[in-house]
């Protein structure tokens, strides 16, 4: 059995660029918010995000992610808020997945797909503590 935290590591060190963060209460749709789908910080979303964006304006971008533990895909949506005053933020939505707060999402681009791992509390600390030799 192939190991997801070695896996993760591979396809971090060979991308284009990743995202992750432990999902919070309001990313999973635990706390009844009207929000909807995962917050991407805004440095994470600029490296990210597959389309030319600019204040003033919200751009969708439809994105497949391939799940590496099911190997199923889903067609996502990703979204630079712009619009709002005083708001900028990057959210991807459709993700089709049951998250449970706390989880780690690692979202990976490659040259033509993002890859999606969720780690749980103890492949998660040790996706982080290699980290620093990738």
């Amino acid at each position: 059995m192939i190991n997801i935290v070695a896996k993760a590591l591979e396809c971090v060190a060979n991308s284009d660029g990743y995202f992750y963060k432990y999902l919070t209460p309001n990313d999973v749709g635990s706390n009844g918010s009207n929000q909807s789908g995962v917050y991407v910080r805004m440095g994470d979303g600029k490296k990210l995000f597959p389309k030319s964006f600019k204040k003033g304006e919200n751009v969708h971008a439809d994105i497949q992610v391939l799940w590496y533990d099911s190997k199923l895909t889903s067609l996502c949506n990703f979204i630079y808020y712009g619009k709002a005053l005083g708001t900028e933020e990057f959210r991807i939505t459709r993700l089709n997945r049951k998250f449970v707060t706390g989880d780690l999402l690692l979202l990976i681009l490659t040259t033509d797909e993002y890859i999606g791992f969720v780690l749980n509390d103890g492949q998660s600390k040790e996706f982080l503590a290699s980290m620093q030799s990738v």
